[in-house]
C-alpha cells in the first residue's frame, strides 16, 4: 500500500534530522512493514508503475507514526463491571439524587455480585458526616448505603462507590464485612482517649486512611490504598465466573477507541494481578491475536503484602520479548495521594483545614517507606540469575515529598553491572527545585497529568 500527495512525518531523529520542517510525500508499507518513506518520483523508481500496490491519495493530509501513551487504564476503561452507578458528585450522600442513582445502577451490574460505581464527592461527604456530628445525631455513611441497598428476604448485597478521583470509597455493611474490613479495625483494644480520638477521625493502614464512627467502627469511607483489599475481594475472578469475560470484553472496546485515535502503544498501569487476575485478561488476548497495539503491564505493588512473597509471585510474572505484542516488565508503586484531599505527600503542611490522614500534620502519606521501597527497587530490578533482565518502575507520585522518596529509592538501590533500567515518576504535580536535576543525574524519566 501506497500513501502519497499528503505530509509524512517521520520523527525520525537520527535518519530524518529535518522531519518535523520538511515532511516526506510518500510513505509504502509492504506486509505490515515500512519499506520506503520519500518522495512519490522516488517510490515510482524503485516500484515502477506496473508493481504499485494500492495508493491512497491523502489530498494533503498528515501521517504520524502511532502515538505512544506512558499510562493508561484501558481494562478500568473499557470494562461495564465498575460503572454500574453512576452517582452525582454535587449531592448529598442522603438525598434522593443520591439514591436514585444507586437505586437505578442495581439492576444494571454485570461480572460481580457487588453493586459498584463511583462519582460522590468525598469532600462534601466529610462535610455531611461532619454536620450530622455538630447537630449531636452522628450519622455513618455506610448506614446511608445500607438503607439505598436493601433486598426483601435475600442476602444482603454488598456495595462499594468510589468517589470522582477513584482515591476514595463509600462501603456499606455487606461489603465492610466481606472484605474483613470488620474483623481487622472493629474490634481494637484502645484506651478511653484514644476511643474518643479515633471517633472524630480515623487510623492509618498501610498507604491508605480507615475512617471510624463514634463506635470506633469503620464507618464506611476508605481513603486511598485501604480501599485495594476490598476492591481485591469485589473484583475476584475466582469467584465471580462472569467477570474475566466482562473485563476481556471491555478491553476489546478499549483497544478499538485507541485505534481511532491512533494510540498504538501504551503502558498499562496499573494492573491489578494479585487477586483481581487482570494479567489473565491480557494474556488471553495476546494468545487469541486480539491485541491491536503494543502493550505493557505494570504490575501494582501492594504494600500490604508481605514483600517476600510480593517479590516471589511477581518475578514469575515477569516476561518480555521482542517478537510479541505484549510485555510485562513494569512495577507500578503508588507513592502518595492527590491535592485535591490533602493525602498527597508534602514538605509544607497543605492549606485545606481538613487533616485526612490524621497524623500529626498536614502533609498528606506515603504508601511505602524509603528503606522499604528502595529493598524493593533493588530486589525487582534484577529477576534471573544472570543480572541481565529486570523490572523497571514506574512510580505515581504527586507531592513534592513523594517526587523526592521515590528519587531517594532509586539513588539508594543496588545498582546493576549488567542492566540499564529505565524508571520513571508520574504526575510530578509539585516538585522541588533542588531534586529537578536529580531526575537527568539519576537518569528517571518523568510524565505529567495534563487534566
Amino acid at each position: 500500500m501506497i500513501l502519497t500527495n499528503g505530509y509524512i512525518y517521520t520523527v525520525d531523529v537520527e535518519n530524518d534530522p529535518s522531519w518535523h520542517k520538511h515532511p516526506q510525500e510518500t510513505l509504502v508499507l509492504e506486509h505490515g512493514h515500512v519499506r520506503f518513506v520519500g518522495s512519490h518520483k522516488e517510490a515510482l523508481k524503485i516500484w515502477g508503475r506496473e508493481d504499485l500496490p494500492r495508493v491512497i491519495d491523502l489530498d494533503g493530509r498528515a501521517v504520524f507514526p502511532g502515538f505512544h501513551d506512558c499510562s493508561m487504564q484501558t481494562l478500568e476503561a473499557g470494562t461495564i463491571a465498575n460503572d454500574a452507578c453512576q452517582l452525582p458528585g454535587d449531592k448529598d450522600p442522603d438525598s434522593k439524587e443520591m439514591a436514585s442513582a444507586i437505586r437505578m445502577g442495581i439492576p444494571r451490574q454485570r461480572g460481580t455480585e457487588w453493586i459498584l460505581g463511583s462519582g460522590f464527592s468525598l469532600r462534601r461527604m466529610l462535610d455531611f458526616v461532619a454536620k450530622s456530628r455538630r447537630r449531636n445525631s452522628p450519622t455513618d455513611p455506610k448506614s446511608i448505603l445500607d438503607g439505598f441497598v436493601k433486598t426483601k428476604g435475600k442476602q444482603p448485597l454488598p456495595a462499594m462507590l468510589l468517589d470522582s478521583t477513584l482515591s476514595a470509597a463509600w462501603l456499606n455493611s455487606e461489603a465492610l464485612k466481606r472484605a474483613g474490613m470488620e474483623e481487622r479495625y472493629g474490634d481494637r483494644k484502645i484506651s478511653s482517649a484514644q476511643k474518643s480520638r479515633l471517633s472524630e477521625l480515623g487510623t492509618n493502614v498501610a498507604g491508605g486512611v480507615v475512617l471510624w464512627n463514634q463506635f470506633t467502627e469503620p464507618n464506611g469511607l476508605l481513603v486511598e490504598n485501604a480501599m485495594n483489599p476490598a476492591l481485591d475481594v469485589a473484583l475476584d475472578p475466582q469467584k465471580f465466573a462472569t467477570l474475566h469475560q466482562t473485563n476481556y470484553d471491555g478491553v476489546i472496546w478499549s483497544l478499538r477507541q485507541l485505534a481511532k485515535v491512533g494510540v498504538t502503544s501504551f503502558c498499562e498501569a496499573p494492573c491489578h494481578w494479585y487477586k483481581r487476575g487482570q494479567h489473565h485478561v491480557w494474556q488471553r488476548l495476546e494468545k487469541e491475536g486480539k491485541l491491536t497495539a503494543r502493550v505493557s503491564l505494570a504490575f501494582w505493588l501492594h504494600p500490604e503484602l508481605d514483600d517476600e512473597e510480593q517479590i516471589r509471585q511477581l518475578k514469575r510474572l515477569y516476561f518480555k520479548s521482542e517478537k510479541s505484542l505484549l510485555s510485562a516488565y513494569n512495577i507500578y508503586a503508588k507513592i502518595d495521594g492527590n491535592f485535591e484531599y490533602s493525602t498527597a505527600a508534602t514538605f509544607k503542611e497543605h492549606d485545606e483545614d481538613n487533616n485526612i490522614t490524621r497524623d500529626g500534620k498536614n502533609v498528606g502519606l506515603t504508601y511505602f517507606s524509603l528503606e522499604r521501597l528502595s529493598e524493593l527497587v533493588s530486589t525487582l530490578k534484577v529477576v534471573d540469575k544472570f543480572g541481565a533482565s529486570g523490572f523497571d518502575f514506574v512510580f505515581d507520585a504527586s507531592g513534592d515529598r513523594g517526587v523526592a522518596l521515590a528519587l531517594d529509592a532509586v539513588e539508594q538501590s543496588r545498582p546493576s553491572k549488567k542492566r540499564h533500567s529505565r524508571h520513571r515518576i508520574s504526575g510530578c504535580d509539585r516538585i522541588r527545585s533542588k531534586d529537578r536535576g536529580r531526575f537527568r543525574d539519576l537518569e528517571v524519566g518523568a510524565d505529567f497529568r495534563v487534566s
